[in-house]
């Protein structure tokens, strides 16, 4: 049986949707069948139509928009269809069927509901679990059926009115795409679906041009088509006209349908041309694909790739025109624009260095570049008899316009709403002319730059190329064939391809962030507890300087003095330089300044064990200078920051020596190693030594005399009191430091904040107002400035002889400082009151 449903036309009854199946029951434009029966959803056109499109959909309960069919062919008898076949019906079946025919000139969309029959119908009541039934503009709420117990009627949402792209768009029912003349000066119909969000939210989606072609670009497709191409001044000029005509105006986008042709166009001249000599043809040709790929034309891009090659065909082309083009007597040319980079190199074989693309003078020339590179061995040259000429592209925006996977991608991420794969890098490219180059016994490395930190989700990288394919909608897809990853981080990813042609990487991110509130909490404690560091080290720094030369056992001093020095500096940076990662330059000094103060103040608390393992252990040696200590702690930590610096700079360059949290250095190996391999070899040292210097104390209580160990016992308890406050403290932060690298567990992650940001504050108790040291040079000091009173008040009263001073004051004038220290300071005080 055939039943019809509804029928509409682009003209007078020139299309029809119908069913056909048994045992269906209809109403108007609603339908039911029965469980478990097969039918089909047929979308036809009555007449012959130039250039039509048909596109059957369904929406279903939730909402979601699922393309079932689609055509643009035309059958033996004229007519044009798409059919869905429904093999047993049920409930997931459910919903609304549009049918969507579009042609040059006009375009229509007609619906029809269907909904699942059980075989025997129940009356229990509805239930929130059941399925929603939406209707359309065709099927008022109050005309719904009820013959069904698994409908629920429910209030239509529409799309509001709005302006985009030049064109009014009405307000238009969830689910339905609306259809508008294209801004002018373009000619034919746009269209927009309005998307279903939620039960009582719609939303506009993207302004599909793919009809609107303006007369220019018409008239410009023409004369390609009658023209020769072979007449290089015919060629020149219509390159000329296309870079133009395409240039994006902000005011006026270009049409998606312009786009079409302009691909059309690029792709007929870089088919039809032999050898390109003139320079001029080549810079239009990149102008034109730069104008074409640039990010404000992303909508666009998205509109095309849906019905055909997109952004592919025009890279395609660029690879193509590019590689016919004669260097002659020049070995290289290179051409910068904003959205692409063009290297044409003919390579010698007997070349022994390879290639790197870009060259370093490119690559500071163009910000969005910095930290990418493609890198070809020499052993590819070595088999040709010629010169080779090598075509390096890369592209800015490419990885917007193409999409992230077909067949590539993880499909048990689909379901998941906090999981999303996408390209997360440039798209560079390297190919020889007229030569296929694949199973490389040395590699290719393309060192790729990823655009999103991924270090706070969780994130599955994967090295991929586009592999071109005319069986696939958009040109192409994704794949991973013959390329690995040879290192990844939340900054790079390094691969090693056995072949050449278009790479980027294919990332699937998972959003695992800490909550707002860890992070909140996290950079308070920083902010607070370095500040408080700030001041107390600033402080004790100058308690030492006033007190130096009352301090007995300086070199103690001298080192715990740049331990706290180092510290202030270190914390001093990280609060005033904390939003300064835009400034490339001050943040990449700053990350240098930062990680040479945080090695010395541990290559100082090195020094001290060495100091102590001196003092203690090597007894009969007459100690080392000052000097000595200063250049094996400064030079050492210079020595691993150059290092460190020269390294990023060779491998991952520059841009991948700074975090992207901060400045502080990449928190992913190699470059982080440069911090925590130094710091953790300097703490096991310092550990050995403190064990040496407690083996070497009980050595001597062994076999010294007895009056001697006395005081032994108090050097060696002194020394190792020192060490045992400075290891702990700058040892046991950077432990959990290097846990955190394991796990970014809130559990390390606030006693790691704690602990680091209040270093100097510990380091005020117990090195400033807890020392022992710092107690008997302030007593020094106060009593030299008692003396100092004593001494004026003696001067002011001019006495004759000594005969005529209290006794007290003539004892003490003729003390000695250390006499006057070991005497009663509140005694002298109040001799010199009494006497004034």
């Amino acid at each position: 049986m055939i039943l019809l449903f509804c029928i509409s036309a682009l003209g007078r009854d020139s299309l029809k949707l119908f069913g056909v199946g048994d045992e269906l029951k209809h109403n108007g434009n609603n339908y039911s069948a029965i469980a478990g029966k097969n039918l089909r959803i047929i979308c036809e056109t009555q007449v012959t139509l130039e250039n039509v499109s048909i596109n059957l959909e369904r929406i279903d309960q939730n909402g979601s928009t699922i393309p079932l069919a689609w055509s643009n062919e035309t059958n033996a008898s004229g007519t044009s269809s798409a059919i869905f076949t429904i093999y047993e019906m049920s409930p997931l079946y459910q919903g609304i069927y549009l049918c969507h025919v579009s042609t040059a000139l006009d375009n229509l969309t007609i619906d029809i509901h269907l909904s699942n029959q059980e075989r025997l119908p129940t009356t229990s009541t509805p239930t929130k679990n059941r399925p929603t039934t939406i209707p359309t503009s065709n099927m008022p709420t109050s005309n719904t059926p009820t013959t069904s117990a698994n409908q629920i009627t429910q209030k239509p949402v529409f799309c509001t009115s709005e302006v985009k792209e030049g064109i009014v768009w009405l307000r238009t029912l969830a689910g339905m795409i609306a259809s508008s003349k294209c801004a002018q000066p373009a000619q034919g119909h746009a269209f927009r679906q309005c998307l279903l969000i939620s039960n009582t939210i719609a939303t506009w989606d993207i302004v599909d041009t793919t009809q609107c072609r303006t007369a220019i670009f018409i008239q410009l497709d023409a004369v390609v088509n009658n023209v020769s191409l072979q007449n290089e001044e015919v060629k020149t000029e219509i390159l000329q006209e296309l870079a133009n005509i395409t240039v994006v105006n902000t005011t006026r986008p270009i049409q998606a349908g312009d786009m079409i042709i302009a691909n059309s166009i690029l792709d007929k001249i870089a088919k039809e041309s032999t050898v390109i000599t003139s320079e001029v043809q080549l810079e239009n040709f990149l102008i034109t694909s730069n104008n074409l790929l640039d990010s404000r034309n992303k909508e666009q891009w998205e509109a095309i790739s849906a019905k055909q090659p997109g952004a592919a065909q025009t890279m395609q082309n660029l690879d193509l025109f590019a590689s016919k083009f004669d260097l002659g007597d020049e070995p290289e040319l290179s051409l910068t624009l904003s959205n692409i980079v063009m290297t044409l190199e003919d390579v010698s074989p007997d070349n022994k260095n390879g290639i790197i693309f870009p060259s370093n003078a490119t690559e500071m020339q163009i910000p969005w570049w910095t930290g990418n590179k493609i890198k070809l061995p020499s052993s590819l040259f070595a088999d040709f008899s010629d010169n080779v000429r090598v075509t390096n592209f890369i592209y800015k925006s490419l990885n917007e316009f193409l999409p992230a996977a077909q067949s590539s991608a993880n499909g048990n991420t689909a379901g998941d709403q906090n999981s999303r794969i996408g390209i997360n890098s440039q798209v560079l490219s390297s190919s020889i002319r007229n030569k296929t180059v694949d199973k490389l016994t040395q590699p290719v490395e393309i060192i790729l730059r990823n655009i999103e930190d991924t270090r706070n989700t969780n994130t599955t990288n994967e090295c991929v190329f586009w592999q071109f394919s005319d069986r696939l909608v958009a040109g192409g897809d994704w794949s991973n064939y013959g390329c690995s990853k040879n290192f990844s981080n939340a900054s790079i990813t390094i691969c090693h391809c056995n072949h050449l042609t278009h790479f980027a990487v294919l990332v699937q991110l998972t959003n695992n962030t800490p909550e707002d509130a860890i992070l909140i909490a996290l950079e308070m404690i920083t902010f607070i507890g370095c500040g408080i560091s700030v001041a107390t080290i600033a402080f004790t720094l100058v308690l030492y300087i006033i007190l130096w030369k009352y301090f007995e056992g300086k070199i103690v001093i001298l080192i715990h003095f740049n331990v706290m020095l180092n510290l202030l500096i270190a914390d001093a940076l990280l609060i005033s330089t904390f939003d300064s990662r835009d400034n490339r330059i001050l943040c990449i000094t700053t990350t240098v300044i930062l990680h040479l103060s945080l090695l010395s103040a541990f290559s100082w608390m090195l020094v001290e064990g060495l100091h102590a393992y001196i003092k203690i252990v090597c007894v009969f040696t007459t100690g080392i200078k000052p000097w000595v200590y200063f250049v094996f702690a400064y030079g050492l930590s210079i020595l691993i920051v150059v290092a460190t610096f020269v390294t990023s700079m060779v491998t991952v360059g520059l841009d991948s020596y700074v975090g992207t949290q901060g400045c502080w250095l990449a928190v992913d190996p190699p470059i982080i190693l440069g911090f925590i391999i130094p710091v953790i070899l300097m703490i096991m040292a310092n550990i050995i030594l403190l064990v040496l210097v407690i083996r070497g104390h009980i050595a001597t209580l062994k076999n010294a005399p007895r009056r001697s160990t006395e005081k032994d016992t108090n050097l060696t308890r002194v020394v190792m009191k020192d060490i045992l406050i400075l290891l702990p403290l700058l040892g046991c932060g950077w432990i959990l430091g290097c846990l955190l690298f394991i796990t970014d567990s809130p559990v390390l992650q606030f006693p790691f904040a704690i602990i680091n940001s209040l270093q100097g504050f510990f380091l005020f108790i117990f090195h400033g107002i807890k020392s022992d040291k710092v107690k008997k040079a302030w007593s020094h000091w106060r009593n030299k400035q008692t003396k100092v009173k004593i001494n004026m008040a003696r001067q002011n009263r001019e006495p004759s002889t000594t005969q005529d001073l209290p006794k007290s004051a003539t004892k003490s004038s003729l003390l000695s400082p250390y006499e006057i220290s070991s005497a009663s300071s509140r005694q002298i005080k109040e001799e010199y009151l009494k006497d004034n």
